[in-house]
């Protein structure tokens, strides 16, 4: 069973905390194993650690344009494609800190932090409060960097730099620190391979679902469908009557 508290001497404190949850033995004894093992930190296994756009770009919002990354978009290993907001491709090009190339690894500052994603399209997109990173691919491998960030003695890492506050943030500098384990240039390729194929098989999963989605929409006449965007309605008592429903969600014109 795991220790539920830990005993610090004040010599053991780290970077001026006190809070006693960054201390919770889990962490460090996390901690001790990664220090074990042969191990760098990431800023200086990395070429780019920054943070991308942080203001509000509603007005950029554009219906055909370049995607722009937001933190519910992080997930482990792979970006989450749906939902994802486009931009006015003249302010893509303006951002050029924030834009995301092919390899790149995301990690969200808020929210749902503790993934890294690794962004493997071709096209290169955009990014807003996420952070980026580019491995220094002569001394890691972007795979195997994207794999050590999910795992456990990653994320515990950020768990336990990014404790102490109502919400858990990650920064810059955090990840400057983080201390990542070695692993042998063998180790780092077969990691690679399997992410490529979890890759490609969950692409062509996903076409599948889209091809089979499209069939089943023009087989019941509803290929050409819009629904409308229209956010009010008016009705009448009887309409009421008949439902139960007086939340305004329930009355929208799309439903009809």
């Amino acid at each position: 069973m795991q220790p539920s508290i830990s005993i610090i001497n004040k010599s053991q404190l780290e970077e001026g905390r006190l809070d006693a949850e960054f201390y919770q033995p889990i962490f460090l004894q996390n901690k001790k194993s990664v220090s074990d093992t042969e191990n760098d930190s990431l800023g200086n296994l990395t070429s780019k650690i920054v943070v991308g756009y942080v203001s509000s770009m509603v007005s950029q919002y554009t219906d055909d344009g370049v995607d722009l990354l937001q933190t519910r978009n992080v997930a482990e290993f792979f970006v989450k494609t749906d939902e994802v907001i486009k931009i006015n491709p003249e302010f893509h090009q303006k951002l050029k800190k924030s834009q995301v190339k092919k390899g790149g690894i995301l990690v969200a500052r808020s929210g749902s932090f503790g993934n890294a994603s690794l962004y493997l399209d071709d096209e290169t997109i955009n990014s807003a409060d996420i952070i980026i990173v580019e491995a220094d691919k002569d001394k890691i491998n972007p795979f195997y960097l994207t794999a050590f960030l999910n795992s456990q003695k990653g994320k515990l890492q950020l768990y336990r730099f990014a404790s102490g506050g109502l919400q858990g943030h990650v920064n810059t500098t955090i990840l400057h620190n983080l201390k990542i384990s070695k692993a042998t240039d063998k180790i780092e390729r077969a990691i690679q391979e399997l992410i490529i194929k979890s890759y490609e098989a969950k692409t062509s999963s996903e076409k599948i679902l889209r091809d089979t989605n499209n069939l089943l929409m023009k087989n019941l006449g509803f290929d050409s469908f819009v629904p409308s965007k229209v956010n009010y309605s008016s009705r009448n008592y009887q309409d009421y009557l008949g439902s139960n429903r007086l939340d305004g969600e329930y009355w929208l014109p799309k439903y009809d």
